[in-house]
Parts: C-alpha cells; structure tokens; sequence
C-alpha cells in the first residue's frame, strides 16, 4: 500500500495503526527522499535488513533481493 498526500495529514500516523493491527508480516520504508526506483529498493533493503551495497549497484541484482525476501 502507498499512502500519498500532504504534508501532515496524518499518513505516518494512519499507517503505523494499521500496521499495529495486522496480524500479517509486514514491513514499512519511508519513501519521502527517493528520487528514483533505485533509492527506493535499496530503501527497502534497508528496511528489511539486508545488506546495502556501496558503490555502483546492479538494479536487477536489487531488485531480486527484495522480491525474495518479500
């Protein structure tokens, strides 16, 4: 789930209830300062406590990383 809107509407708060309430796995990244796909699954491996790699970076190799470990 993607949760968009202004600044200080709420979303944080809204999404860390939800998560609160799920009886699922779950993992939540923040997204506000990822500037394109690349930040935003090294952003996910961070969040999923994967090592993130320095340097230049593979995006496939990244964004098999993430998909197995979802």
């Amino acid at each position: 789930m993607n949760l968009f809107g202004s600044a200080g509407v709420g979303k944080t708060t809204l999404a860390r209830i939800v998560c609160s309430k799920w009886q699922g796995n779950y993992f939540v990244c923040d997204l506000r300062e990822a500037k394109d796909m690349k930040a935003i699954y090294l952003n996910m491996m961070s969040s999923l406590g994967l090592n993130v790699p320095i340097g230049y970076v593979d995006q496939n190799s990244l964004v098999t990383k993430v998909h197995g470990n979802i």
